[in-house]
Order: C-alpha cells, then sequence, then structure tokens
C-alpha cells in the first residue's frame, strides 16, 4: 500500500512540475486563455495532493524503497518553479499597471475641448476613466 501512495504522489509531482513549466512558458508569452486552463489543471493536482497528503506523510514515515528523496527534489523543484512564475505574474501586472497610468496621463494632457449644453468650452476628460485590470 505505501508503494501504491507514493508511486501515485510521485506521479502527482511529476504532472505538477509539468504544469508549472507550461505555465511559465504561457506566462512569459501572454496567452491569458493557455493560462486559465492551467490553473485549473493545478488547482486540480493541487486538490488530489491535499487529499492525499496524511497518507503521503504516514508512507514517507515508513518508507523503505527511498521514495522521500524523489519527493523532496519534486517538491523542491516545483516549490522553485512556482517562485519564479509568481515573479513573472508580478512583474506582468506591474506592466499592465504602468501601461494604464500612461494611458491615463496621456489622456490628461491631450484633453479635447467639447462644448457643454450651455454652448460654453469645457474639458471633458474628467468624464473619461479607464478601470484597472
Amino acid at each position: 500500500m505505501t508503494a501504491i501512495i507514493m508511486d501515485d504522489a510521485i506521479s502527482l509531482l511529476e504532472r505538477l512540475a509539468g504544469i508549472l513549466d507550461s505555465e511559465q512558458q504561457v506566462l512569459m508569452s501572454t496567452d491569458l486563455n493557455g493560462l486559465a486552463e492551467l490553473v485549473a489543471d493545478k488547482q486540480r493536482l493541487l486538490e488530489k495532493l491535499a487529499i492525499l497528503e496524511p497518507h503521503i506523510l504516514t508512507a514517507l514515515h515508513n518508507d523503505s524503497a527511498g521514495h522521500f528523496s524523489k519527493v523532496v527534489d519534486l517538491l523542491e523543484s516545483c516549490r522553485q518553479v512556482n517562485l519564479e512564475n509568481n515573479a513573472l505574474a508580478l512583474q506582468g501586472k506591474k506592466n499592465i499597471d504602468h501601461s494604464i497610468s500612461f494611458i491615463k496621463s496621456v489622456m490628461q494632457v491631450s484633453a479635447v475641448n467639447l462644448y457643454d449644453p450651455s454652448g460654453k468650452a469645457g474639458n471633458e476628460t474628467a468624464k473619461r476613466d479607464i478601470g484597472q485590470a
């Protein structure tokens, strides 16, 4: 039973590592649809791992086949790639925030003078608003 649990854990962690690698590629390419699919896949795998976690811990404690080092290596690899992905996502958000700020500043500088209902010229930029992503 211990070997089966460990094999399942290793298989799930290997799949998670693959998803994290794919996620990193998608983050660099800014493919939001692909990213949404990968995040959903990652969430499903994490839920499976959470269900198995108590059994995995027991199996690791009783591990006689040497699965412990493989599990630790996979966990460390997943942790490292996940940290890198987080940095990429934060950088992407920062770029978007800067772009929105730039667009807002350009809109204020290039204000269009329009006429109000009474016929007076006025600056209508205050009515335009760009939301944040």
